[in-house]
């Protein structure tokens, strides 16, 4: 089983932006519930004028989708994730994907771990993320407690947002600094336009 880091493709398309700069350094989107005490951010749309994605680019810690993409993912999704109305964009409601699922599964060691000369146990970058097989578990959306701002999903959801020909969607590879696949308007496996690059 493969697993990805996904990431909300925002090239030419409308993105969002909070109007609270710190809005996430107050432990949101972090791996933890947040459905009982949820209220949306309030947030500006930058590109109001541009497509409309299924996955639309706010933060990295969170997933918004659009309810076609939820309908198409909510079997597969629906234990890990708490689905949270966001903001309605021309006439779409947008929701943002809770990912609540953590999973203990990175090797520290293979990862390349920098951690801060003021505080040893705080860590302040990971060059790559390496899974240790044996503690990785076959769940289709998670996050890791070392760091949660970022999303890895399964090979079974990158299947169904190319099935479902969801836009707006990229995944990369964990163990490489580079993006892999950039899904662009739900296309890939050949059929243009899909396209690779550097970070």
């Amino acid at each position: 089983m493969k697993f990805y880091n996904f990431f909300p493709d925002g090239e030419n398309s409308l993105t969002l932006v909070q109007e609270d700069g710190e809005y996430f350094e107050s432990q949101r989107f972090v791996g933890t519930p947040m459905a009982a005490s949820w209220k949306a951010p309030r947030l500006r749309v930058m590109g109001r004028s541009r497509k409309l994605r299924d996955f639309v680019s706010w933060d990295l810690s969170a997933l918004v989708l659009t309810p076609r993409a939820i309908e198409a993912l909510k079997k597969l999704i629906a234990p890990y994730v708490e689905f949270l109305s966001l903001v309605e964009v021309n006439g779409c409601e947008l929701f943002a994907a809770n990912v609540i699922e953590v999973v203990h599964c990175l090797d520290r060691e293979a990862s390349g771990i920098t951690f801060s000369p003021d505080d040893p146990t705080r860590i302040i970058h990971i060059q790559k993320f390496v899974f240790a097989p044996e503690r990785l578990r076959r769940v289709p959306i998670f996050k890791i407690p070392e760091w949660p701002g970022t999303i890895f999903v399964s090979e079974d959801f990158a299947q169904i947002v190319v099935d479902a020909k969801l836009a707006g969607a990229g995944f990369d590879n964990p163990e490489k600094i580079r993006y892999v696949k950039s899904l662009w308007d739900g296309t890939i496996a050949g059929l243009p336009p899909v396209r690779e690059y550097l970070l």
